[in-house]
């Protein structure tokens, strides 16, 4: 039995407008616009230089980004004293020691961040 075979037609023949393609400097693609899907978490490897970590977290913000997950180096977990102050092995971490925004420690100012967005948000843990 000799079997029939079509060739697809085009719906449209019309060729594919062309864009011009935009990069910012630094080669990766701006977008003033959140997301408009669920996902708010992203995995990223660490960079050497605060000025970079800076920027990636820039851009994930910008996109609608409210999580980072961060592939690489062990997370070390720590206690946080009643007032806020993240320690380590009993005394405040160095690392957290300066961190302040709007008169509030680091720890405190992303409590109240959270509990902005839903008053039932809580930091499980808090780990460096």
């Amino acid at each position: 039995m000799a079997s029939k075979t079509t060739t697809p037609t085009p719906s449209n023949t019309e060729p594919t407008p062309a864009v011009s393609e935009f990069t910012d400097p630094c080669g990766t693609f701006d977008t003033g616009k959140k997301t408009p899907y669920a996902v708010t978490g992203y995995w990223i490897t660490p960079k050497s230089t605060p000025c970079t970590w800076r920027e990636q977290l820039q851009e994930i913000h910008r996109v609608g980004g409210d999580t980072i997950i961060r592939i690489g180096y062990g997370l070390q977990f720590r206690t946080v004293s009643d007032s806020g102050e993240v320690l380590a092995k009993g005394t405040v971490d160095a690392l957290y020691e300066p961190c302040e925004e709007d008169g509030l420690n680091c720890h405190d100012a992303a409590l109240r961040d959270l509990r902005e967005a839903n008053p039932g948000n809580r930091i499980g843990r808090v780990r460096v």
